[in-house]
């Protein structure tokens, strides 16, 4: 029994990867890294407009983005971080008030691009015959892209409010930081897997998925890290855009590892079915 359901099991991780080339995984996942690059920007515009005035008023707005560039750096690969922190810290540490107010649906539109694209990219992945018309779908995205910042906003003020909490776990912080990070990311993946696609699906369906992208998405960044500080072929090639395409480069990897879960879910989800799609 047990041995039948680790062949199954590795059968459907092998479905999932012919379904992940038949289903043009890797030109989503170069789609995917432009859209995340181009929203991450009015992404941070929208959030730091929004949370400013709380931190301020608090008088925490120095401790918050020393957390946030800390959780960055140690998530992203150097180079990556070279090319996209001074532009997130001008951001976080400049007045918002002056874009936010001259661009405010522009950045809502674009920042909300991201959730609109991974929609697209997991439909096609559960086999979504009817996805909504463009306008209905857009005004979902938008909806779910502020439910994530009042998400991140709530987080923020908790992190805010209990800054004892970093002062008892002492020099066990890196240690939780990296628990909590990935504990944190699985909870995040595992949500937009359920939430994002129009489709219902059991709770339960997506942790596979949510587990596979959050190991693989670590290793990655790891690798990834270790790749750019051995070798130099990136900066030999790209120069001084070497950051930028490392960005992009980085990005595309994890939107690769990103669609392969949401295949392998539906593979798992439909192992006992006759249909074979």
């Amino acid at each position: 029994m047990i041995l039948q359901k680790v062949l199954t099991f590795f059968k459907c991780i092998c479905k999932a990867v012919i379904d992940f080339r038949d289903h043009d995984g890797m030109e989503y996942a170069g789609y995917l890294s432009f859209i995340v690059l181009l929203s991450m920007f009015p992404f941070f515009v929208f959030f730091n407009a929004l949370t400013s005035s709380i931190v301020s008023v608090l008088d925490k707005d120095q401790f918050l983005y020393t957390r946030l560039f800390d959780v960055l750096s140690g998530e992203l690969p150097h180079d990556t971080m070279d090319a996209l922190l001074p532009r997130i810290e001008e951001i976080l540490s400049g007045p918002p008030q002056s874009l936010l107010t001259v661009a405010i649906g522009g950045v809502i539109w674009t920042a909300s691009s991201v959730i609109e694209g991974i929609r697209h990219v997991l439909n096609k992945a559960l086999r979504v015959s009817a996805p909504p018309p463009y306008i209905l779908g857009r005004m979902f995205s938008i909806l779910q892209f502020l439910i994530i910042v009042a998400v991140m906003m709530l987080s923020v003020l908790f992190a805010v409010l209990v800054p004892i909490i970093f002062e008892v776990v002492g020099r066990h912080w890196e240690f939780l930081r990296f628990v909590v990070s990935k504990v944190v990311l699985f909870i995040a993946v595992s949500w937009i897997y359920f939430m994002v696609p129009n489709v219902r699906q059991n709770i339960l369906v997506v942790l596979p998925g949510a587990a596979v992208v959050t190991a693989t998405w670590t290793l990655t960044s790891m690798a990834f890290s270790w790749y750019l500080s051995t070798f130099q072929v990136l900066k030999t090639i790209y120069g001084n855009l070497t950051g930028i395409i490392a960005a992009m480069l980085f990005f595309y990897i994890l939107s690769i590892f990103f669609i392969y879960g949401a295949e392998l879910n539906y593979r798992l989800s439909n192992r006992h079915s006759s249909v074979h799609i």
